[in-house]
C-alpha cells in the first residue's frame, strides 16, 4: 500500500468529524431527529461577489454546519476539516485538477451518506440561493431550497437560517415549535459575530495568509466559546506559528530568516488593514442640557455650554485585542527559533518590516461646528471644536482614552435666547455631520453617558495594572492611585522597551531590571528621578531610562501641594 492510499485512509477515519453536539438536542426535534443520516457540507458556489465579499460563501456553510448541528442528529461533516489532505488525495488520483474538483462537487469524495451543494448570487437588491441535498449513492436529490435575501437578512444569518429550516423539514426531521421559531428568526448578536469571524479566517487561511486567519479564529472562539470549529483551528494554527518552525523547505539559515520576515510583514500588513479599513473607532455624544453661565448685567449676554464626549468604541477596540492574540503567536514562535538577535529581529514589532507597521499610534484630526439655535430658527451661537483622539497599538495592548470637552458658547444675546433652544452640529471636517466616519448621538441625560464612558480602562483591568504594580515590588506613596501611574507606565513602555532593543544590539543577552525612584507633582510633572537599583550593569541604558521618564506627563489631580512618590522596577528581557 503506497503513502497515499495509506495517507487517504488515515484522514478519511480520523478527519471525520461530528460537530453535532454528543447530548441529543430533544428540545427541538421529536423523533430520531434525522440520526442515521450524515452529510457533507460544501462550501456554495457564489457569482457577483466583490472581493471583501470573498468570505460570504464560508460564511453561509458555517451557518448551515451550525444549524444542522444544533437542530438535527443528522451527523455532519465539514468539509474545510480535509482541505489540507485534498491536494494530497488529488495529486496522486487525478492528472486533472478540475475533473478532481468536478468530482468533489458531484459528492463522489465525500465518505457521507448525503452532501449539500449550491450557489449563491448576488443581485442588486441581496441574494438567491439555490441549495440540494443529493444522496451520494444514487444521486438523487432529497431536498431542495431556493429562495432570496436582502443584504440585511444575510447580515443577521436570517436568510440563511430559513433555509436551513425549510431543508430540516424536507429529510424528514421534525423539529419543535421552538426549533422552527428560533430558525425563523435572527440568530443571536455572538453567534452572527463568531460565523461571520470564522468565515474570514477560513478565507484567509484558503488564501496562504495564516496570520490574518488566525486573528480572526480568535475572535470567532471569543465571541462564540462554543463554536469547535473555531477554537479548534485557533489553537492548532497558534500551536503551529507559535513553534518557529516555518517550513520544511527552510533548509538554511537564510532561507530560515527570509521565511520570518516575510511572516513579520505579513502580520504587520494583517494588522494595519485592520486599522487602517476601520471608520474611526469613536461614538459622539453630546448634551441637549445648555448650562447658564456668567451673566453679563450691563450688557445683557451670557455664556451657554454644553458637555460633549468623544467616547471609544469599547467592541471594536475589544475585536482588535482579541485578535492581537495572532501576533502574539508569531512573537512567540520568532522567539522560539532561537535566532532572533542574530537575525537582526530583537526589535520587531516596533521596528517594523514594512512602511506599514501598526504597532504604533494612529492619530485623527476632527473640526466640529456646533451651533445653538432659538425657535425661531436663527442661529444664535457657534463654536468651533477641534478632537484629536489617539490609541496606541502595542502587540500586548491596547491604549486609548476618552475625550470629554465642553462646548461654551460666548456673550449670547438674552433677547435672543427662547424657551426651546436645539443645539445640532454644522460640520465635522467642513462637510455635513451625516458624511462623519463616526456616530453622533444626542443625549438628554448626556452626563450619565460622560460618567459612564469616561473611564479608560475595565475594571478588570484595572486590577490587573495595580496587581502588576504590586507583584513587582512597586512602592507608591503620595495622593495618586496606583492605576492612574500604571496607565502612563503602559503608554510609554514600548519606546522604552525600543530604546532597549537597540542597546541589546550592541551587547547581545543584556537582561534584567532597572528600579527607579521618581516623584510627580499635582500638575503631573516629573519633578525628580533617580536609579535605586539595577541588575542590567548598563549606565548608558539607565540614563535613557531616567530621561524618557522625565519627560512623561501625568494627569493633573486636585490635590494642592502634593507629590507622589513612586518606586517601580522596569523589567527588559529578549
Amino acid at each position: 500500500m503506497n503513502f497515499f492510499t495509506q495517507l487517504r485512509r488515515m484522514f478519511l477515519l480520523s478527519l471525520f468529524v461530528i460537530i453535532a453536539s454528543q447530548a441529543q438536542q430533544q428540545q427541538y426535534y421529536t423523533g430520531n431527529g434525522g440520526k442515521g443520516i450524515s452529510l457533507t457540507i460544501y462550501v456554495p458556489q457564489s457569482t457577483g461577489l466583490a472581493k471583501d465579499q470573498s468570505y460570504i460563501p464560508a460564511l453561509v456553510q458555517g451557518e448551515f454546519v451550525s444549524n444542522f448541528s444544533n437542530y438535527s442528529a443528522i451527523s455532519i461533516l465539514d468539509w474545510e476539516r480535509l482541505d489540507d489532505i485534498y491536494v494530497k488525495l488529488v495529486s496522486e488520483a487525478y492528472d486533472d485538477k478540475a475533473a478532481a474538483k468536478q468530482d468533489v462537487v458531484l459528492g463522489r469524495l465525500a465518505p457521507t451518506s448525503h452532501f449539500l451543494t449550491g450557489n449563491i448570487t448576488k443581485t442588486a437588491k441581496g441574494y438567491n440561493i439555490k441549495m440540494n441535498i443529493t444522496a451520494t449513492t444514487d444521486k438523487m436529490v432529497a431536498a431542495a431550497y431556493t429562495g432570496t435575501f436582502t443584504f440585511a437578512e444575510l447580515d443577521n444569518l436570517t436568510g440563511i437560517r430559513r433555509a436551513s429550516l425549510e431543508l430540516l423539514q424536507k429529510v424528514g426531521v421534525e423539529l419543535t415549535d421552538k426549533a422552527r421559531q428560533e430558525l425563523a428568526g435572527a440568530a443571536e448578536a455572538n453567534q452572527i459575530s463568531a460565523q461571520t469571524a470564522l468565515a474570514k479566517g477560513v478565507t484567509a487561511q484558503r488564501q496562504g495568509t495564516e496570520v490574518e486567519a488566525l486573528s480572526y479564529y480568535y475572535q470567532a472562539a471569543s465571541f462564540n466559546p462554543a463554536l469547535k470549529e473555531a477554537v479548534n483551528r485557533s489553537s492548532v494554527m497558534a500551536a503551529n506559528i507559535s513553534t518557529g518552525n516555518i517550513g520544511a523547505d527552510a533548509r538554511n539559515d537564510i532561507a530560515w530568516r527570509k521565511r520570518w520576515v516575510a511572516r513579520l510583514k505579513e502580520t504587520e500588513e494583517t494588522f494595519y488593514k485592520i486599522i487602517d479599513a476601520a471608520d474611526p473607532p469613536y461614538t459622539l455624544y453630546y448634551s441637549t442640557t445648555i448650562q447658564k453661565s456668567n451673566i453679563d448685567y450691563q450688557e445683557e449676554t451670557l455664556d451657554l455650554s454644553i458637555d460633549i464626549i468623544l467616547s471609544a468604541n469599547m467592541a471594536w477596540f475589544d475585536a482588535l485585542y482579541l485578535s492581537l492574540g495572532a501576533a502574539k503567536a508569531v512573537l512567540t514562535g520568532l522567539d522560539a527559533t532561537n535566532r532572533r538577535s542574530e537575525w537582526g529581529l530583537d526589535g520587531w514589532p516596533q521596528d517594523g518590516m514594512s512602511n506599514t507597521n501598526p504597532f504604533t499610534s494612529k492619530e485623527y484630526n476632527f473640526t466640529v461646528v456646533f451651533e445653538l439655535v432659538n425657535e425661531r430658527g436663527r442661529t444664535i451661537g457657534r463654536k468651533t471644536i477641534g478632537l484629536t483622539p489617539s490609541f496606541y497599538v502595542t502587540i500586548n495592548d491596547i491604549l486609548f482614552e476618552n475625550t470629554k470637552k465642553t462646548v461654551k458658547f460666548n456673550g449670547v444675546k438674552a433677547d435672543d435666547i427662547s424657551d426651546n433652544l436645539t443645539i445640532r452640529i454644522a460640520s465635522v471636517n467642513e462637510a455635513p455631520p451625516q458624511n462623519a466616519r463616526f456616530a453622533i448621538i444626542s443625549k438628554v441625560f448626556a452626563e450619565k453617558v460622560v460618567e459612564e464612558q469616561m473611564s479608560m480602562l475595565s475594571i478588570a483591568k484595572e486590577k490587573a495594572l495595580s496587581n502588576d504594580f504590586l507583584n513587582k515590588g512597586g512602592a507608591l506613596k503620595g495622593g495618586r492611585d496606583i492605576t492612574s501611574i500604571m496607565r502612563v507606565v503602559e503608554q510609554n513602555m514600548a519606546a522604552l522597551r525600543y530604546a532597549y532593543n537597540k542597546r541589546l544590539r550592541e551587547k547581545p543577552g543584556l537582561t534584567g531590571q532597572i528600579t527607579v525612584k521618581f516623584a510627580i507633582d499635582e500638575f503631573g510633572k516629573v519633578i525628580f528621578t533617580q536609579v535605586v537599583g539595577s541588575t542590567m550593569n548598563d549606565s548608558e541604558l539607565e540614563s535613557t531610562v531616567v530621561s524618557r521618564l522625565k519627560s512623561w506627563n501625568f494627569e493633573k489631580i486636585d490635590k494642592p501641594g502634593d507629590v507622589t512618590e513612586v518606586t517601580y522596577p522596569f523589567v527588559f528581557s529578549s
